[in-house]
């Protein structure tokens, strides 16, 4: 400390000022914030002496997760209030955290801000929207960072890899065009997700007002700590893996919705490569199919066309009649090949005109994106040959062979009417299986398959008894979704008869049956002369006469 004699008589003159500045008007404020300091409580107008440069900072989401952010300043959010001009409404928390960029694989600081409204009185640090982490017990703190370095690992392994399907159970966030609408409700999310993170990872909307903060700054380069001025391949520091999010976003396989979910509740997929085992398939062509689908997962065909990027997918086709297998054939290769696979509605793209090329380009770029594999069901409406007086099914067929040739992956037809096909399929499908009506011995073997599967709730002598009646039912000439539609029937008749105590006899299997039968003969009969005479594809009344719903 330097003596009254040392300075400058201006430096004197000027310290005296600052001295009784302080004691006569700014006393009270600055004992007051150092006051609030100790007790953990802090008004609204000494929010400035709560956050100090480097501080970590701590949010609760929606999803009642704790994050940790970087602060970097406080800024003041000033409106007119009654006559009250440029009046604080509101203090800006700014910090900064860590981030993905999907496009420049690289991991980056995103900077962003909380606001914490005006208040009247004092709150306690920790109650406040973003509170400094040092209001936390030592003990609490240690538990946090030790927890936030685990999930931060996690979530830079994810994001930086391949994209990958994972079991989730739990909350999510849904998304639209990569973030979370303000009104958005949490819901519970069940099932496959596969990561996709075309969007660069954001928070607006997952804590309590979130807004984009300043993209840089000269004090934010200062508190940079060890994070370097270049955007890093791999994250080195427990530090900066404390500062990652905690969410991710995902691609919902059974709802075809995006979710932003936690990532401590992505679990690894057990993939059911046995499943294949139990197809009931010819021998050769199921040991040709899995040989096909598993190299062409595993890596991209290089015999393409002069064009780049042409003629690079592998398109089968599986055709029969309904209810052989054609479209568990792909399942049980998508779970063998340890790929995703996503549905593609016929219904979505042939509803609205205007957006079926939108659709197909989104489900086909989707599908490469994620590394998936694409399923198009019930496929006779886009199959079908194109006619002269049909000219918007002929522009929807002529799309979707565009976007066929340009497909790089795996896809999967399946018809019931392989003959009405568009000839132009013909040179762009490399592999054609065909299906036939199921034998008795394969019929039995589906029998026998589903009740080992434990479709129904028996008791192993009623199971017993129903396996002896085997080749009995397999007399009848259902197909397989008909004969699991017999034993789901079965077992929903169980459930109301107390006299089985509620599980499957033969008794429920054998009323079950007869319902089918009984509906198949119906249906046989009322349709011998019809059904092979409607076309699969009915033109659209004009634009002017038509009603959307």
């Amino acid at each position: 400390m330097r003596s009254r004699a040392d300075l400058e008589p201006t430096a004197f003159v000027d310290l005296q000022a600052l001295e009784l500045f302080l004691q006569e008007k700014a006393g009270y404020w600055v004992w007051d914030s150092l006051k609030g300091r100790n007790e953990d409580v802090v008004s609204f107008e000494n929010l400035w002496a709560l956050f100090r440069p480097g501080d970590y900072l701590v949010v609760q989401d929606r999803l009642e997760e704790k994050v940790l952010f970087k602060f970097t300043r406080m800024d003041e959010v000033s409106d007119t209030v009654g006559f009250k001009k440029d009046f604080c409404v509101a203090m800006a928390v700014n910090f900064w955290f860590v981030s993905w960029s999907p496009g420049e694989k690289r991991f980056r600081q995103k900077y962003q801000l909380v606001k914490i409204e005006r208040y009247v009185g004092q709150k306690k640090a920790s109650t406040l929207p973003i509170y400094p982490l040092r209001y936390e017990d030592e003990a609490t703190q240690k538990v946090l960072l030790d927890r936030l370095h685990e999930r931060g690992k996690k979530w830079a392994n994810l994001v930086s890899n391949s994209p990958t399907c994972f079991n989730h159970s739990g909350q999510g966030l849904p998304l639209s065009r990569g973030v979370v609408p303000e009104d958005v409700d949490i819901t519970q999310v069940q099932g496959r997700m596969v990561l996709d993170l075309r969007d660069v990872m954001q928070l607006r909307n997952t804590v309590a007002e979130v807004e984009f903060g300043p993209s840089s700054s000269e004090v934010d380069e200062k508190l940079n700590d060890s994070w370097s001025e270049s955007r890093l391949s791999k994250l080195y520091d427990p530090t900066q893996y404390r500062l990652c999010p905690p969410h991710i976003s995902c691609y919902h396989l059974e709802t075809g919705k995006h979710y932003l979910v936690s990532v401590t509740n992505l679990d690894p997929v057990c993939w059911e490569r046995s499943a294949l085992d139990q197809l009931i398939l010819d021998e050769e062509k199921k040991s040709f199919l899995k040989t096909l689908v598993s190299n062409a997962a595993n890596f991209k065909l290089k015999a393409g066309d002069i064009i780049a990027n042409k003629g690079r997918g592998l398109t089968i086709i599986l055709h029969g009649p309904p209810g052989v297998g054609k479209t568990l054939t792909a399942e049980c290769l998508a779970e063998y090949a340890k790929k995703p696979m996503i549905p593609l509605s016929v219904g979505n793209l042939v509803g609205i005109e205007d957006s079926m090329e939108d659709e197909l380009t989104e489900a086909f770029a989707k599908a490469s994106r994620l590394d998936a594999i694409l399923l198009l069901d019930e496929a006779d409406v886009i199959l079908e040959a194109r006619s002269f007086e049909d000219v918007r099914r002929n522009g929807m067929v002529s799309v979707f062979l565009r976007h066929l040739e340009y497909y790089s992956g795996i896809l999967f037809l399946t018809t019931n009417r392989i003959s009405a096909m568009d000839p132009a399929f013909q040179s762009r499908i490399q592999v054609a299986i065909q299906y036939f009506e199921l034998s008795h011995r394969q019929r039995s073997d589906i029998w026998q398959s589903l009740l080992n599967s434990k479709v129904i709730d028996c008791t192993e002598h009623d199971k017993d008894t129903i396996i002896d009646r085997l080749d009995e039912f397999a007399d009848y000439p259902l197909n397989g979704r008909q004969i699991r539609n017999v034993l789901n029937l079965s077992a929903i008749t169980a459930a109301a008869d107390i006299t089985s105590d509620y599980k499957v006899q033969v008794r429920h299997v054998e009323k079950a049956l007869a319902e089918a039968v009984k509906f198949q003969r119906f249906f046989d009969d009322g349709n011998k002369d019809t059904k092979n005479r409607n076309r699969v594809w009915k033109p659209f009344a004009p634009p002017q006469q038509r009603t959307r719903i």
